[in-house]
């Protein structure tokens, strides 16, 4: 950790009340000074709603990507919600740069749902083998394993300052995979407009790789060790703190579940993850930005435990090293328990520096304006246990709901 300190305290979160979800925005020129086109973007739109199984036919579910021939990129915020249901919907809220209303609707009719089975680069939909489509326009056909959701521009290009905001609601009863990507919005120097994601309560193992946004995550209160392994055996397993020769979930050589959330290569983001105070989690929160030390505090990494029981398994306090803490919650006495167990969480920051943020088009400063946005500095990487409780990711997301 490049001079790691441990802040425990509470944290504190400054929520906004969100308001209806709007129709086409476009962007307040009034008083600013200038004319011509600026950022525009919908409402939200469902697109995909059918069955999702969580029998275990489906162990990975697949959101986003960065760009593929120029196109197939969402480059905005990506929501992902766990709730009591036995389907998966997918919302999109296009957003693009233009000067009128028909301008930007003729860009929204060309941003599109893409998910197909199998990786490889994505193709054309008329490209693609029919029988790998995922989305049934009926809603009945099930969610398919090995599906990836992505955007798709319905042309040559997709033009760099279009994209799309995604919501995904998925079974609360789904425990498998979840992989999330999103990149910045910033062809537009005047417009950086950083791509966030925020997943709640999240059951089960995901990760996620942003630019230099932010991200948040909440742990389910019933996230499970090992999600994949029945509560009976885990049960014993609790029973013999872990022992490899009483485990029946290690027995079965399950996965511990984990979460590895990233910015994008040389870039900060902040990073938030709320997880439950009574569970063996394991932390690794690593900065690496070049510089960063106690006496140079401009990113910290905060640790608010309350009630769980913090160990430290290694600090590092160099000046040219990363800014580093290893340790983690509630860890079962050892021996007997097994090395390297529990819930694992990685997140990571590469830089600790300021950034050009404009995350509402209503925001938008005008053409050749663009140091007037406001400059945050990120790399800030935060864990607490139930501060996010009953929090939904439209008032921590900062571009409004």
């Amino acid at each position: 950790m490049r001079g790691a300190r441990l802040l425990l305290s509470t944290l504190v979160l400054l929520l906004g009340c969100p308001d209806d979800d709007p129709a086409t925005e476009e962007a307040d020129t009034d008083g600013l000074g200038f004319e011509g086109p600026g950022p525009m973007r919908d409402g939200w739109q469902t697109v995909v709603d059918q069955p999702m199984p969580t029998d275990g036919s489906v162990t990975a579910v697949r959101i986003g990507g960065t760009a593929v021939m120029d196109n197939f990129v969402n480059r905005g915020d990506v929501i992902v919600r766990y709730a009591d249901t036995d389907r998966i919907t997918v919302e999109l809220r296009r957003f693009t740069f233009a000067g009128s209303d028909p301008e930007a609707d003729a860009d929204f009719d060309r941003l599109q749902a893409w998910a197909y089975v199998g990786g490889g680069t994505p193709q054309r939909p008329d490209q693609m083998d029919p029988d790998d489509a995922c989305i049934d326009a009926e809603g009945v056909a099930p969610w398919r394993d090995g599906c990836h959701l992505r955007v798709y521009y319905d042309g040559l290009v997709q033009p760099l300052r279009a994209g799309a905001d995604m919501r995904v609601t998925l079974p609360r009863a789904y425990v498998y995979g979840l992989d999330v990507v999103t990149e910045d919005d910033i062809a537009d120097a005047d417009y950086q407009n950083r791509g966030n994601v925020c997943i709640e309560d999240l059951p089960g193992s995901a990760t996620v790789q942003l630019g230099a946004g932010q991200a948040w995550v909440s742990l389910a209160d019933e996230l499970q060790e090992m999600p994949a392994c029945s509560d009976v055996d885990l049960q014993a397993c609790r029973a013999a703190a872990w022992n490899t020769a009483a485990c029946p979930c290690l027995a079965d050589q399950l996965p511990f579940g984990t979460l590895t959330v990233e910015s994008g290569a040389g870039m900060p983001a902040d990073i938030t993850l709320d997880a439950p105070s009574d569970r063996w989690t394991r932390l690794l929160l690593r900065n690496e930005d070049v510089g960063l030390s106690a006496s140079n505090p401009l990113c910290t990494i905060e640790i608010a435990t309350d009630e769980a029981e913090l160990y430290v398994e290694e600090t590092i306090d160099l000046a040219n090293a990363p800014w580093v803490f290893k340790g983690g919650f509630n860890q079962p006495p050892a021996p007997p328990a097994i090395a390297a167990g529990g819930h694992a969480v990685n997140l990571r920051s590469a830089r600790c520096e300021g950034v050009a943020a404009t995350e509402n088009p209503e925001d938008f400063v005008g053409q050749g304006q663009g140091a007037m946005q406001p400059v945050i500095v990120r790399g800030q990487l935060s864990v607490c246990t139930d501060c996010l409780d009953g929090v939904p990711c439209e008032a921590l997301l900062p571009g409004g709901p």
